[in-house]
Formats: C-alpha cells, structure tokens, sequence
C-alpha cells in the first residue's frame, strides 16, 4: 500500500461530482458510518471513498536552530511498523466491506480507498475539496464521548471547517441507511443564512417526502419566542412553498437535556444543523451546538456549513 504526504494530484472528483467520502479510524462505528455512506451512494449515483489520515508525528523544520533544538523524533522502524499496522487494519476493514457487499448487506457500489499521513481535519478537507465532495459520513462515540475530549475530535473539527454536508453517525443511532430517517429535525436560531442550509438539505437525493420539523432555539424571553416562530414561518414558508414543514421550539437552556428530550418526545430520526463560520473568539469559548448535540446524542446529526 503506498503512503502519501500530500493529496495526490490523480485523486480528483468522479465524472458525476458525487463522491462520499469516509474517514476511517477503524473501531466499530467506521462500519456505522461505512453503511450510511453506502446508502447514500446509492440513492445518488455515487462513489465511496475511504480515507485514513495517519498523522505521523515527525517535525519538519526549516531553521537550523530548531533543528538543533531536543526534539523527539520517531525512528524509522518505529513509522515502518506503524504502516504496517494500518495496512493490516485497512486490508481487515476492506475485506469485511467486500463480504458485506458479496452478501447483500451493503448495495454494490463503487468504492476506493487511500491512506494519507498528514493532520487528519487538513487531510479530509484537503480531499473533499480536491473529490468536490457531495458529503462526509464520519462515525462518532456519540454520547458515551468524554466532555475533555470534546474540542480535540476531529469530527468537531471537521464540523467546523467543511464546506460540503457532514454526516456524523453515533455507534449507537438506529440511522444506518435513508430509509430509516422518517422524520427530520431542522435546528435554527433565525439566521438568514439558514435557509441556505436547508435548500442544501433539500437537495441531497433519499431526502424527498421525509416529515421535516423546523425546530427554533429560544432563550426566556416570550416576545423573542413568537417573534422568532413568526419570522421563521414567514421566511421558511416564502422560500419553500411546496414544502410541508411543522413547526417546534426547543429553548436554549440545559441544551444537551433539552435535545435528547424532544427528539425522544418527537421521535426525531436526523438532526440537522446550520452552521457558519465564527470567530476566533467563539471558538475558543463557545464550543459549537452541533458539538454538544453530536457527542451527548445518539441520534445521527447532518451539518450544512452556509455558503455565505
């Protein structure tokens, strides 16, 4: 199997722009994620495309000075034996694709794979950028995620930065194909840019006649609870007539109660996300909703980064 630092140049979009692509860290729910990405390929043409981003923890430094600074560099048979370990755990993970599929378990699509060193958030948006994604599927611990390692997931980062649609699927959710989503739950806090977002859902293939709940976050303040619903209802109802959307609220305090309780109350099966770019200052402070949404739930979340 051939290691690669850089994105190879030959890596580029199929002829229908439709490529899925998974990263694999090859537990258990990298299968989670493998299903639903399958599925999804299959509604819309598509390829599958895994991807494991090996970070090889070796300094690459331009200034004489630091590089004779003490550093601990990994010796070369240290790296050998650590790309071997991945090409068992790739060849192991793409057998059980392959026996899947020969068993009728997974759809037959096409699909690849590639083993990249590099930060993985860089190495996965470097790709979809390059494939011109049409969404990631990354497999999560869902609610039996720890709270410290919250802001260092590379699922929460790449969350954060992708511009394509990411799916992110806990090894607990019921969601393993787009049958199985009945009803969809839109989050929104009446940013204008989210009906961007939700055109974008709308647009992903398998979506079509699914029950779509827009569900508005609200803080204490009752003019702002019927203020917003009304603008929604008149924003969401303009842009998308032919559309039949019900509408819910679900207030901002305690969030991560709050969302496990209505989608239990409401029988949500997908939770879909807006999100757009923020500062740096939030980031730092403020972790994102989708965060605490995807990691304390086990309820597969989609986030649709706004073009705006």
């Amino acid at each position: 199997m051939s290691y690669y630092k850089y994105i190879p140049k030959y890596i580029v979009m199929q002829e229908n722009g439709k490529t899925v692509l998974v990263p694999l860290d090859f537990s258990e729910y990298s299968f989670k994620a493998a299903e639903l990405a399958f599925d999804i390929a299959n509604y819309c043409d598509g390829v599958v495309l895994f991807i494991h981003a090996n970070f090889v923890p070796i300094a690459d430094y331009t200034y004489t000075e630091l590089a004779s600074s003490s550093f601990d560099y990994p010796d070369e048979e240290f790296v050998t034996n650590m790309h071997m370990q991945i090409d068992r755990q790739m060849e192991q993970f793409i057998s059980a694709i392959k026996n899947n599929i020969l068993s009728g378990q997974l759809p037959d699509v096409k699909f690849d794979y590639k083993v990249i060193d590099g930060i993985p958030e860089e190495v996965i948006n470097r790709l979809a950028k390059r494939t011109e994604a049409y969404c990631i599927v990354m497999g999560t611990r869902g609610n039996s995620q720890k709270e410290s390692d919250l802001l260092g997931s590379v699922t929460a980062e790449v969350i954060d930065t992708s511009l394509c649609p990411v799916f992110a699927v806990p090894e607990d959710s019921h969601v393993c194909t787009l049958k199985s989503v009945n009803k969809i739950s839109f989050i929104t806090n009446f940013d204008p840019r989210d009906a961007d977002c939700f055109q974008t859902m709308l647009s992903i293939d398998g979506f079509a006649g699914k029950t779509i709940s827009m569900t508005i976050l609200y803080d204490d303040d009752t003019k702002s609870i019927y203020a917003k619903e009304e603008d929604a209802e008149r924003l969401f109802s303009d842009k998308f007539p032919q559309i039949s959307i019900e509408y819910t609220k679900m207030s901002q305090e305690d969030l991560l109660e709050n969302t496990n309780t209505f989608i239990k109350d409401n029988g949500i099966d997908l939770l879909v996300l807006p999100t757009h770019k923020r500062n740096i200052f939030s980031r730092l402070f403020s972790p994102a909703v989708a965060h605490k949404m995807v990691f304390h739930s086990n309820t597969t979340l989609l986030a649709i980064q706004s073009k705006k």
